[in-house]
This record gives structure tokens, sequence and C-alpha cells, in this order.
């Protein structure tokens, strides 16, 4: 009897137990922030274990080839420790405003650091067959953005999930919709 109790709590306190890995990245320091922390909740009253990574406190430099060799030694850091947490990751939130139309440069510029990953591996290792929920809360409809995302990460080979989160003037929050893409992502 003690013996299995003991492995029950060793099943608890470990990692074996625990909830689906999910990180949550938002572009912008806006609305998507506080998009994302709502979203935050959500998942870990869930079960799941969830990071938010707010892209431009991150503070990567600006993606070239030529860059990649040589990006300085705290932005190597920075990098070496966002691609960990993206290969670690189960599935994903991604939290974007519409910029000029499409994609806000932080995303673009943090999957290609990440997509460039680590050598002797597939650069889609870190998206691959892995779980993501599209958000915006933007200014205009936010459509773009959307389109745009859905187009990056399904050539990522990523599984899209249906249950979108789009806010805007006309659109406003919708708590059952935020909750249904949370338990889409992590079931």
């Amino acid at each position: 009897m003690k013996l299995k109790l003991t492995l029950l709590l060793l099943l608890i306190t470990s990692n074996l137990y625990a909830g689906p890995r999910v990180l949550i990245l938002v572009a912008g320091m806006d609305k998507n922030v506080s998009l994302g922390n709502e979203l935050k909740s959500i998942a870990d009253k869930k079960g799941a274990q969830t990071t938010i990574v707010e892209l431009e406190k991150l503070d990567l430099p600006l993606y070239y080839p030529s860059k990649e060799k040589s990006p300085g030694l705290m932005a190597k850091r920075r990098i070496k420790k966002f691609r960990k947490q993206m290969y670690n990751a189960q599935s994903f939130v991604f939290c974007a405003p519409e910029y000029s139309g499409g994609l806000p440069p932080v995303l673009a510029n943090a999957i290609a650091w990440v997509s460039r990953g680590t050598p002797g591996k597939n650069w889609r290792y870190a998206f691959e067959r892995k779980k993501v929920v599209l958000c915006t809360w933007s200014q205009s409809k936010g459509n773009r953005v959307l389109e745009d995302m859905n187009t990056m990460f399904d050539h990522c080979g990523m599984k899209i999930m249906s249950e979108r989160i789009q806010i805007n003037n006309q659109k406003r929050k919708n708590i059952g919709n935020l909750n249904r893409a949370i338990s889409q992502l992590i079931n």
C-alpha cells in the first residue's frame, strides 16, 4: 500500500502527470497581451502547463543569413532559450494584431530564427504536427493576419485548430470562443 501511494505521489509531482505544454506567443504590446494572459488563465484552469512569451520583450535581432553566424552573445542566449521553448512545447497559441494588412514583423522574425533551428534538425522541427490556435485583436478586421498565420503555420506542418479568435472594433470578445479554442488545443 505504501509503495502504491509513493508511486502515485511521484507521478503527481513529476512531469509524467502534468498537462500538455502550451506556449502562448504574443506579438504587440496592446490588447493581444491581455488576450494572451486571458487564454493562459483558461488553459491553466484546464490543467495545461502554460508559458506566455511576449515577442517584443524577447528582443531578438533582425534575422538575415549572415547575422545567424554572429548574432551577439546576449542575443545568442535569447535565441537558444526561445528555440528550446518552441521545441519543448506540445501546442501553441499565436496572438497577433494585423500590421499593414499582414503579419507583425516581430512574429515573422521570431519564426525565421526558430525555423533556422539547430544543425542536423529539420527546419520544421519546432512546428511539425503540433496544434496551434490563431488569434488576433486588431484595429482592422484581422482577416489578413489570420490568413497569413494560417498559410505560414500550415507550411510549417502544424495542425491548425478550426476555432480561431478574432476580436476587433466590430467583433467583441466571446468567452465561449476562448474556451472552445483552448479545449480544442489541449484535448
